[in-house]
């Protein structure tokens, strides 16, 4: 399986999973997972990617952190607003970064909102990308459990004979 594989089985997962927020459209869920997993598209899943995923939760933080629009500047504020604009119930993730993080500027609770909003997006996708590669390898062992089976039915049959 490669990553662009993997990255549209994810996206499938997502959209056919049971999502407690059900604001993430396909684009954002491609977002998050190049963020999670900056690889090329015809780089193939192994080992090491497998690793990476499992302990891809303790990264999640700096990722969303990376994210974010963070230079308090004219032109960040506008696409700050602009980022909100687009969907007002997002403007619940800023009244977040008041309770939970403490916020006490408009910079910092606009900010701290999306930051808020891109963590727990990556979170969503990386739960869907661990469903996904789990699925994936549930359905491989089945696969080989299988061609076993059809092995040992060809032997008894090549014994028999």
């Amino acid at each position: 399986m490669t990553i662009r594989e993997l990255k549209k089985a994810t996206i499938k997962t997502y959209k056919d999973g049971d999502r407690s927020l059900g604001d993430l459209w396909s684009g954002e869920v491609s977002d998050c997972f190049d963020n999670i997993l900056n690889y090329r598209d015809t780089t193939e899943v192994d080992k090491d990617i497998l690793e990476e995923i499992r302990r891809a939760e303790d990264t999640l933080g700096d990722i969303a952190d990376g994210m974010v629009d963070v230079y308090q500047s004219y032109f960040n504020l506008s696409s700050l607003l602009k980022w909100y604009n687009e969907n007002i119930a997002l403007s619940s993730y800023a009244d977040d970064a008041i309770k939970e993080l403490g916020a006490d500027t408009l910079w910092k609770i606009l900010s701290g909102g999306q930051y808020l909003y891109f963590n727990e997006a990556l979170h969503i996708t990386l739960d869907a990308i661990k469903e996904t590669v789990e699925n994936e390898e549930l359905a491989e062992k089945a696969e080989a459990q299988e061609d076993a089976e059809i092995k040992e039915a060809m032997d008894k049959v090549k014994k028999g004979k």
